[in-house]
């Protein structure tokens, strides 16, 4: 399958369209394989020509493949978010660059988060997406499906454990227990016990863009807070 043409006719005729497959193509010309790539750039990254979120095929075809370097893949991500008119593809393309930006300690502008953000907000997500988005908030992991449950049952069963490994297993990890926890000793003032407990409860940051004071707020105070200035997340001065 020609991945290239594939994307052109799904994708807008712009030019953020011919910047993504001008730097896809040089890419592909440059090298065939990742050794190869890493021999010529150092560091590189994989990345499908086709996103693979979009389910149209490709996912471990390595001709939809080329490698690029971190420049060049954040570039493409954000050339993706400008390409397609298809609602779907745009959500798919918006979480990706979040995901790469959050997951990476990347440094965006301000203009540039925000725009990343209103494009998430308000749309139809798929189900998938969605699932995701909740599992990071939640800082949880996604639930298996039944079918990877069974095989990870079935992967265990008839298995029998030393009563040595159980008493193990019921032990709390050495690692965080007593002085090896960083926040052994440390005693937590009742402002930021309230900080916590708010938090969890469904609280959002929010930072005073005039004197960048941040604050967890109540789901029904963000619009309050947002009409006096105040924006959503933990933003610094030189962001």
């Amino acid at each position: 399958m020609d991945y290239f043409n594939q994307v052109i006719s799904i994708a807008l005729p712009n030019k953020y369209t011919k910047w993504y497959l001008s730097i896809c193509r040089t890419a592909a010309q440059r090298s065939k394989s990742r050794k190869e790539a890493r021999g010529k750039l150092g560091y590189t990254e994989a990345h499908h020509i086709l996103p693979k979120s979009f389910n149209l095929g490709g996912r471990r075809d390595p001709t939809n493949l080329v490698y690029l370097n971190a420049k060049e893949h954040f570039i493409c991500h954000r050339l993706l978010m400008k390409m397609f008119i298809n609602p779907d593809f745009r959500a798919k393309m918006s979480y990706a660059l979040w995901l790469m930006v959050n997951t990476r300690g990347l440094r965006i502008s301000a203009r540039r988060y925000a725009q990343v953000r209103e494009s998430m907000v308000g749309r139809v997500l798929p189900e998938g997406v969605r699932l995701k988005i909740k599992a990071a908030r939640a800082k949880q992991v996604i639930c298996h499906s039944e079918e990877t449950k069974e095989k990870m049952a079935a992967s265990n069963r008839g298995q029998r454990r030393s009563e040595a490994a159980r008493k193990n297993m019921s032990k709390p990890r050495p690692s965080i227990c007593g002085a090896a926890n960083p926040n052994y000793g440390q005693t937590v003032s009742e402002e930021t016990r309230k900080k916590m407990s708010l938090g969890r409860s469904g609280g959002v940051w929010m930072t005073d863009l005039t004197t960048y004071k941040t604050q967890v707020v109540q789901q029904g105070q963000v619009l309050n807070y947002t009409q006096q200035g105040w924006v959503r997340g933990r933003i610094r001065p030189n962001d």
